[in-house]
């Protein structure tokens, strides 16, 4: 026994004195830090799994050569020279024990490099989603194609893998806006992830060459930063659906989810990738500042989607959607049938889809058919509870109802379900300045510019509302931001009118032309244009009778299409009024009187049409409820058309805004 003691004790003086100790050590911080910091930065390049695990696979074959030739070599002044040994007793002493010190050395780097790597990512993740339900965010994947030119399908690849990931039971994914507002932003994962409320965030690139593509997926966990899964994907662009569900099943398997659910018809929704290519790319179209001619190319790759796949319902879905908000932007009749028959279409082939049900509910919303509208929204928000763009719709419903109240929580709801969404910002002030809450309003436009600071819509919007707050210059400024992001009809149109309260009625005719030009088929504008011209000069009437005119056919039309549009039919009464068709006009306000319109732009242009008649009582009726339901008290004191009215009757005193 004290023979095998003083062995052991001069092979550990040999290890010493051949400097083995100190190597070891030092290998194994080196080795330690380097693959910590592999494990930050590869995942941010993207780079494969499997670099990662030869790294540490290098690291510990390394150990024992290192140590090897530490023992066998030593570092002089002279260079590297065998190391001497110090007699042949050493020798012997060392020889028989080297082996399992070297593998006790290698399992305790092994050991620790395994608790390092995985146990803190595994374990820890795991023991946090047995106490809630598991939550992800898919980010907007990189575009990494050679021209940049491919986001849509890096895009649409993000938005396919959130709709299957949404289809799985037990996991809550992100809304899209909300995730993709964190685009290019130089928060670290962590924050991200703590902005968005979830456990991980599921990030990737794509590359597109010809007709490879090369899709690279990484899931981070959200508390520690580290990730928890990555591989990367070639493929031809043929096996994209198949590269989805693996990601969707990975993503799954990290939550500890067993039941998946129909992944099959939500990743894989047609059997052609030149068709989906085509969808994606009218959906990136549909979803930019919504100017005619985004929507027109949306509508052409919706088209050719459908001639490649007749069946591909997403495609029927988007393209009913598009036809119909082209004939809201325009007002064009003729867009309209192409409506009606794409929509038709989209809801023989999937009546069920939450797609097609939202494009139904806005299509029925805009035909006056409100209770359809509601049938089709409620049937979306029963598939869909916490979609936003479900809520968003149920939110304009409401506002056609008369019911502002609701359509306020609808949006606030919304806002909830995805707080980066500028639209949703948007509508909600509309809402509040159509009641005449200018303040709230103004700070709700204010956050959608945040959120989306070139949109023309919301420019055009706060102008509007600054004008109603009597900040002329700041509605002035508005105008021009709007006009300059993109020179919108609407934009052209709010410009005029504030040039037509300041009483220069020729700036304002330029601008109502500029808005008439732009969307010839929309009544309001020309509308707008005959009043400007109608006051410019004595014979104005003569002059402004063929816009009139125009702007009757076009309400008519309008009509047509949605009978519940209040607002047309109070402007078709102001313009028979003015023009003397008075029976008419009388018809029009007999039939607006008889209805619930709590509308305060309809009570003012009904107002209009009676102080047109010469009932300037009544038109003081109308006026007083439009105060009540908002209308600012300065703008009908100043308006150019009622400013007589009220010096002569002193009425202005009895008008009382809410």
């Amino acid at each position: 026994m004290s023979d095998r003691r003083a062995r052991l004790r001069q092979t550990l003086r040999e290890l010493r004195r051949r400097h083995v100790y100190r190597m070891a050590g030092g290998y194994t911080v080196a080795a330690w830090l380097v693959l910590q910091v592999a494990d930050i930065l590869l995942p941010a390049f993207l780079v494969p799994d499997w670099v990662m695990s030869t790294l540490v696979l290098l690291a510990m074959l390394g150990f024992p050569v290192v140590v090897a030739l530490t023992w066998i070599y030593d570092l002089t002044p002279q260079g590297i020279q065998r190391t001497p040994p110090n007699d042949g007793s050493l020798e012997a002493a060392w020889s028989w024990n080297w082996r399992w010190i070297d593998y006790l050395i290698i399992a305790v780097l092994t050991t620790i490099l395994i608790v390092v790597l995985t146990r803190e990512r595994a374990v820890d993740f795991g023991r946090r989603l047995e106490a809630s339900a598991g939550s992800v965010a898919v980010m907007p994947f990189a575009d990494m194609s050679p021209g940049s030119d491919h986001r849509y399908l890096s895009d649409g690849l993000s938005e396919a893998l959130m709709d299957g990931l949404a289809n799985i039971p037990g996991l809550q994914v992100a809304a899209r806006t909300s995730s993709f507002a964190f685009r290019d932003t130089t928060q670290s994962a962590r924050e991200v992830a703590r902005a968005l409320e979830v456990d991980a965030l599921l990030e990737g690139s794509v590359r597109k060459s010809g007709e490879q593509l090369r899709i690279s997926v990484r899931l981070i966990d959200g508390e520690s930063g580290r990730r928890l899964w990555s591989e990367t994907f070639s493929t031809t662009g043929e096996d994209i659906f198949e590269v989805q569900d693996s990601i969707a099943r990975a993503v799954a398997n990290s939550f500890q989810i067993r039941h998946l659910g129909d992944l099959s018809s939500v990743l894989a929704p047609t059997r052609s990738q030149q068709a989906y290519d085509e969808y994606l790319q009218g959906r990136g179209y549909l979803r930019q500042s919504g100017t005619v001619e985004h929507i027109d190319e949306a509508i052409e790759h919706f088209v050719r989607a459908l001639a490649m796949d007749a069946d591909f319902m997403l495609a029927s879905a988007g393209l009913c959607q598009a036809r119909w908000l082209k004939y809201m932007t325009t007002l064009d009749a003729d867009h309209a049938q192409t409506a009606f028959e794409a929509c038709q279409r989209a809801e023989t082939e999937n009546a069920d889809h939450v797609e097609t049900l939202v494009a139904l509910g806005e299509l029925y919303r805009g035909t006056g058919e409100i209770k359809r509208s509601f049938e089709k929204l409620e049937q979306a928000l029963a598939i869909a509870p916490n979609d936003e763009q479900v809520h968003s719709a149920l939110g304009e419903t409401w506002r056609a109802s008369g019911d502002l109240d609701r359509a306020e929580e609808s949006f606030r709801t919304a806002i909830r379900l995805d707080p980066a969404y500028w639209r949703n910002y948007w509508s909600l002030g509309r809402i509040m300045a159509e009641q005449g809450r200018l303040d709230e309003a103004t700070d709700f436009v204010l956050r959608a510019i945040e959120l989306e600071p070139g949109n023309a819509a919301a420019y055009s919007t706060l102008g509007g509302i600054y004008f109603y707050r009597s900040e002329f210059l700041l509605a002035a400024e508005a105008f021009r931001k709007s006009i300059g992001s993109h020179p919108t009809p609407q934009a052209y149109a709010n410009a005029g009118t504030q040039y037509f309260y300041g009483g220069d009625y020729v700036r304002a005719r330029a601008m109502f032309e500029q808005a008439v030009a732009l969307s010839p088929a929309d009544f309001r504008f020309h509308g707008f244009l005959a009043e400007s011209i109608l006051l410019e000069s004595n014979d104005g009437l003569a002059n402004a009778r063929p816009s009139f005119e125009r702007a009757i056919e076009l309400a008519r039309e309008t009509l047509a299409i949605n009978p519940e549009d209040h607002l047309a039919r109070a402007a078709v009464a102001n313009y028979l009024a003015t023009l003397g068709r008075d029976n008419d006009a009388r018809a029009e306000l007999q039939r607006l009187e008889s209805e619930f319109a709590p509308d305060m732009r309809v009570f003012h242009l009904m107002g209009l049409a009676r102080l047109a008649l010469g009932e300037a009582e009544r038109a003081l009726e109308h006026f007083r409820a439009a105060a009540s339901h908002g209308y600012p008290e300065h703008m009908l004191k100043n308006d150019p058309r009622t400013r007589l009215l009220f010096e002569q009757t002193r009425e202005s005193s009895a008008i009382k805004t809410t």
